[in-house]
């Protein structure tokens, strides 16, 4: 359960720092770059945040595994008894 924990806190911080852009929806974006005189665009990557977010919002494998730890967690607590983890699990 402190793993889950710890990989859900890691997708809550990306989703809340991402700031959505124009580029991410549209596929343009990118940085003017001069090479040897010659200019060009390097597209970029976007926030992993912008990744979590597009896999939260269809049926993904993300949304099913996250799905899948809430109702197992709910499921242990039902129980009303100890388990290994059940501190990390009510945290």
């Amino acid at each position: 359960w402190e793993v889950a924990r710890a990989c859900i806190n890691l997708l809550v911080k990306f989703t809340f720092d991402y700031e959505p852009r124009h580029e991410d929806f549209t596929g343009g974006g990118g940085a003017n770059v001069t090479v040897g005189g010659e200019v060009g665009v390097v597209k970029s990557n976007p926030h992993p945040g912008y990744h979590i977010i597009l896999n939260m919002c269809s049926q993904s494998q993300l949304l099913r595994t996250i799905f899948y730890i809430i109702d197992e967690g709910c499921l242990q607590l039902d129980t009303y008894a100890p388990f290994p983890g059940k501190s990390s699990l009510e945290a």
